[in-house]
């Protein structure tokens, strides 16, 4: 079957790609400045300034900017929300759980980043070969694209046809890792040749441009939903709780209204949430609560009121409790409602169905919290080392991110409890990050 399958996969004439998936950084955690007077459009309470996510998307959308700056703009606004949350929702300093959704964000926006650069990459290699690619893109730097040609050279090798070498040689870029195991290597094979086998195009190297197009666009277009809508609901509260430094979660579930949100159904998730605070896990059904995408605005807000309660609560691991189901509630709603438009695309004349593509990318997720935490999905779902031997079926082999009831349970029953457990590395981490006067200046922050 593997000797049938290779065969099958040097018969196609697929080509290569541009800009090369470099690491971006995860935001560095650290504890806030000291209080001092501040200007205005500062919050006096933590000296730091509040970002503005309505005038960058604005601004970014109305001069075009190219999806690898708006990605690196987007991670800048997601850090210093974080760094107003932060001091927040743990005062003292001392609970074990107290990074915010925006901490998070700004990791998964890291992730997202790499997808993007390696569509580039890919658009940059097929520029290379002599393909006029259509559309604009972000020309991989000469010595990427070095790196790239190498490894496809490598995997040319062992028996690829060049062009099929190059796919996999930009997919590669997502995460080396992935391709250790034969097995692993072999099933994202398969599907990247049914991939390109189903893409638009007349000609190969059209279909890879496809590809690498729908791999640009899914990434990048999914982040920016996200951000729409999250980073205005971020900025909102902080402008909120500067206005108000005693504010109560009373008074957020009164009078924060992001896209319109109902506040008895805000304090009745609220509530609900308070009520399951000693449970045995965290609570990530909501489902019920919120059964639409309109509905669900309301758990962003009532997120927002767990958060302050939470700088209130002297007991910490009912403070832990209230941080990690706020954070809960914000992804619900991030990754069921948001996520899920851009993931569940359906094909173009230009681009190919972005659940395929999700599905056939879905061994490579990867998720870097620092230098420190490194979350992947196959490890996730990795069975027993002694039942791993006698498993014919790769448990990867029945997932596909791009599903939410096959990312939700690892996101939060993995993903998350593994940062938890290692706050104090993800905080001691001094990642070399933008600083908010230096991310101004680019004009990645307003």
């Amino acid at each position: 079957m593997t000797l049938s399958l290779r065969r099958s996969l040097q018969k196609l004439p697929f080509l290569t790609i541009g800009k090369s998936a470099r690491s971006l950084r995860a935001p560095e955690v650290r504890p806030a400045a000291a209080s001092q007077a501040a200007p205005s459009g500062v919050s006096a309470e933590n000296s730091f300034t509040i970002p503005n996510p309505e005038k960058f998307l604005a601004r970014a959308r109305a001069e075009g900017l190219n999806n690898v700056v708006f990605n690196e703009g987007i991670g800048c606004n997601y850090n210093q929300t974080g760094d107003g949350l932060r001091p927040i929702v743990n005062p003292d300093g001392k609970a074990d759980v107290f990074l915010t959704w925006y901490d998070f964000a700004a990791c998964a926006n890291d992730a997202a980043g790499k997808g993007i650069l390696a569509g580039n990459l890919g658009l940059s290699l097929l520029v290379e070969l002599g393909h006029a690619v259509g559309g604009p893109f972000v020309r991989t730097d000469p010595a990427e694209l070095a790196k790239a040609q190498e490894l496809i050279r490598q995997l040319e090798s062992k028996g690829h046809r060049r062009e099929f070498a190059l796919l996999l040689g930009v997919v590669k870029a997502l995460n080396p890792q992935a391709f250790a195991s034969p097995r692993i290597a072999l099933l994202m094979e398969l599907r990247f040749f049914r991939l390109l086998w189903k893409a638009p195009g007349g000609t190969p190297l059209q279909k890879l441009e496809s590809v690498f197009r729908s791999m640009d666009g899914m990434f990048s277009q999914g982040n920016q939903d996200i951000f729409a809508d999250m980073g205005p609901a971020g900025a909102e509260f902080l402008r909120l709780h500067a206005a108000r430094p005693d504010l109560t979660p009373e008074e957020v579930l009164g009078h924060l209204r992001p896209r319109g949100g109902d506040p008895i159904r805000a304090k009745a998730v609220y509530e609900d949430c308070i009520g399951h605070l000693d449970d045995p896990e965290v609570p990530n059904d909501f489902s019920t609560l919120a059964p639409t995408a309109q509905e669900s605005v309301d758990l962003v807000t009532a997120g927002f009121a767990l958060y302050v309660a939470a700088g209130e609560t002297e007991a910490l691991p009912r403070r832990n409790a209230m941080i990690a189901t706020a954070n809960n509630l914000m992804l619900f709603r991030e990754q069921r409602d948001i996520a899920a438009l851009t993931f569940l695309q359906p094909a173009t004349d230009v681009e190919v169905a972005h659940e395929a593509l999700m599905r056939a990318i879905t061994p490579t997720v990867r998720t870097t919290f620092g230098s420190q935490v490194d979350w992947t999905f196959i490890t996730c779902l990795a069975p027993p080392r002694r039942r791993l031997r006698f498993s014919m079926r790769l448990p990867i082999a029945r997932k596909n991110w791009a599903v939410f009831a096959d990312r939700w349970d690892p996101i939060t029953r993995s993903a998350l409890p593994l940062v938890y457990a290692k706050s104090d590395l993800v905080r001691a981490e001094r990642s070399v990050r933008d600083d908010p006067r230096t991310a101004a200046e680019k004009g990645l922050v307003e």
